[in-house]
């Protein structure tokens, strides 16, 4: 097959950006390629096209089932004990309420951890470990991330799920997964993330009454984030973002970012609040930089950014729910303890000096399939145990309700109906979108494909309104 090449251009006084999409090479006709997630990634190894066929089918179709599942188990939290908590908070109070959410948050992670880590085999592997179990998880901490994939969020809570202590995560998301079905209420409704709608400093009053309102029952958590905020995928409009980017690490004085997006930075002060709280009352909060590189087979997934699909993917819940059958997807952690932002902080220069070595990090990943010192990087197994009784045990508990009432063929109708769903959804929105998997929550694939498709023709029909009336 053809070299992969990357259509980026180095100047050393402009980053521009061909708006090209490199494609590769036919393949043969009589054997595929393997898939990502069959044999090697390099394919050394060659599926006949009957046989390609079939084993895609059944991932495809695993997968969508998996994702159902998540999705039935966090239905059934959010109706059978989320709703009643949410009726008794005004009886008992808001403390209460956060402690029975975060105890309800333990229950439901199984189901989003339990196919990913246990069936999928995807590994997690950090360094620093014991500082995240004895110092970070001792109280508030700050997490800020590179945006490397849809699933960033998994990762997180993976890291509030393992070890000795469980501790609540939430995140910083854009507002849109607030309102995607299901997950996207839970988060809303039981975790209660923060949802940006337009930036970090117009929203600063939504997050600081977020913020203000968690310090006042005492309940700890690590907020997540990721200061790029956006994902690019292959698009001239993704293309162009990118190359703004670059152009703004040239007028700052640094060398165009090949592996990261440039971190929007306004308004991440009444973020620090979170943690500056518990400093004034004679604790210490914890900020943390963490550099996530996203790897099959040893090769980097989140490469760089001018780079074209298949060098350069997304990982998305498919992504991960792929490694059933072959390769798993696994994340890799480089923590870096950062000083808290106060008023006078440069946050502008710390947060680009930051990007800057998140960049080298990836490049250094790229070429040697990991990062320096490789040997203090550890893996954090799951526990196969706890996670798979847990998910087991919702639907001991959904179907035993259900037949006690009559109600299992119902149930089980249902059940057919959310993996049809899913299914449609999913695939309506892969071919829409051109293949391109979105699925950082159920059903974002189909929804966000259709309203990007909206938005564009409505784009179109608004810049050809406005040259008319030049021309008129």
């Amino acid at each position: 097959m053809q070299r992969r090449k990357s259509i980026e251009k180095n100047s050393p006084q402009k980053a521009e950006v061909e708006p090209l999409i490199a494609k590769e090479a036919p393949k043969p006709k009589d054997v595929v390629k393997s898939l990502p997630f069959i044999g090697s990634p390099e394919g050394e190894g060659y599926v006949p096209k009957k046989q390609l066929f079939f084993v895609k089918l059944a991932l495809d179709l695993f997968c969508h089932a998996g994702i159902a599942a998540m999705c039935i188990c966090v239905t059934m939290d959010l109706v059978l004990f989320a709703l009643p908590i949410h009726l008794l908070y005004y009886v008992l109070g808001e403390s209460f309420f956060r402690n029975a959410m975060s105890v309800l948050i333990d229950w439901t992670t199984s189901c989003v951890l339990c196919i990913p880590f246990s069936w999928c085999r995807s590994g997690v592997y950090i360094q620093e470990v014991d500082w995240i179990e004895n110092k970070m998880k001792a109280g508030n901490s700050l997490v800020l991330a590179n945006h490397g994939s849809r699933i960033d969020w998994i990762i997180g809570i993976y890291v509030g799920f393992h070890g000795r202590t469980h501790q609540r995560v939430g995140f910083v998301c854009e507002g849109l997964i607030q309102y995607m079905p299901i997950v996207g209420w839970y988060r809303k409704l039981v975790c209660e993330d923060c949802f940006v709608m337009r930036s970090f400093k117009q929203d600063a009053k939504r997050i600081t009454d977020n913020v203000e309102s968690f310090h006042r029952t005492n309940t700890t958590r690590m907020i997540f984030l990721s200061p790029e905020g956006v994902v690019c995928d292959y698009g001239e409009r993704d293309l162009k973002y990118i190359n703004d980017c670059r152009q703004f690490c040239t007028e700052q004085g640094y060398e165009p970012f090949d592996y990261v997006l440039t971190p929007r930075y306004k308004g991440l002060t009444c973020l620090s609040k979170h943690i500056v709280h518990e400093m004034l009352n004679g604790k210490k909060g914890e900020l943390m930089s963490t550099t996530i590189a996203y790897s099959r087979g040893g090769k980097l997934l989140n490469s760089k950014l001018l780079y074209t699909y298949p060098a350069r993917q997304h990982a998305d819940l498919y992504t991960i729910y792929q490694g059933i059958l072959g390769e798993p997807t696994n994340m890799h952690l480089h923590i870096n303890v950062m000083p808290p932002f106060d008023e006078d902080s440069d946050i502008k220069s710390i947060m680009m000096k930051d990007y800057e070595r998140k960049n080298e990090l990836l490049k250094h990943f790229h070429k040697h399939g990991h990062y320096p010192d490789p040997e203090s990087y550890i893996h954090i197994p799951p526990n196969h145990f706890l996670l798979n009784t847990l998910f087991a045990m919702h639907f001991v508990v959904l179907f035993g309700l259900a037949s006690l009432f009559g109600k299992a063929q119902t149930m089980l109708n249902i059940c057919i109906g959310v993996f049809s769903l899913i299914t449609f959804c999913h695939t309506i929105g892969n071919l829409i979108n051109g293949g391109t998997s979105m699925e950082s929550v159920p059903f974002e694939t189909g929804i966000k494909s259709i309203l990007i498709k909206f938005m564009a023709k409505h784009s179109q029909h608004k810049s050809k309104a406005t040259d008319g009336d030049k021309f008129a």
